[in-house]
């Protein structure tokens, strides 16, 4: 079992610089989501891109719906949020995204991964991969040394199959 290690901002930084450039690069154009202390940093990358319209949202189910009307107005779109979020949003999901189609990248920060100790993440880390793979969305889990091959992998299959996909975010890494 590997053990959560704490991080220093500089890392932090320049893998989120990473994440969010790579992001950039494949054509993302707008974010939306809820703020997670996991994900700080890509969150002010994000802020920081002009090539990126952000407008955060108070809740899950309203960052779908917000990024589901950017994406049908020809937005690629990434929503961010931590698992329980992602949880507590399938009905969302489920009825609006994936019922009519509308592709979103997910960044979800997996609390309650394994190495992790908060016991009130435990279950919910248990059912995110298993519940993305119910709903047929698709996956990466990139390391230090994969962010951009995680990112390019993830595009491929936005643009060749028109499908949401999910790149899950551990503490830890960012």
């Amino acid at each position: 079992m590997h053990t959560y290690k704490p991080l220093s901002g500089v890392i932090r930084k320049e893998r989120a610089k990473k994440l969010v450039s790579a992001l950039v690069k494949v054509g993302v154009n707008f974010a939306t989501g809820v703020p997670c202390a996991v994900q700080k940093y890509i969150i002010k990358e994000i802020e920081k891109r002009k090539e990126i319209i952000h407008i955060p949202a108070v809740r899950e189910g309203e960052a779908i719906g917000i990024g589901a009307g950017a994406s049908m107005s020809g937005k690629k779109v990434v929503i961010y949020m931590q698992n329980s979020g992602f949880l507590n949003s399938i009905h969302d999901i489920s009825s609006l995204l994936l019922t009519y189609d509308i592709p979103v990248i997910f960044l979800i920060t997996w609390r309650g991964c394994p190495g992790e100790d908060a016991v009130h993440h435990k279950i919910d880390g248990k059912i995110t991969l298993p519940i993305l793979s119910l709903l047929k969305i698709k996956y990466f889990i990139p390391s230090p040394s994969t962010i951009k091959k995680s990112v390019i992998s993830a595009n491929n299959i936005f643009e060749k199959e028109g499908k949401s996909v999910a790149l899950i975010i551990k503490r830890g890494v960012f």
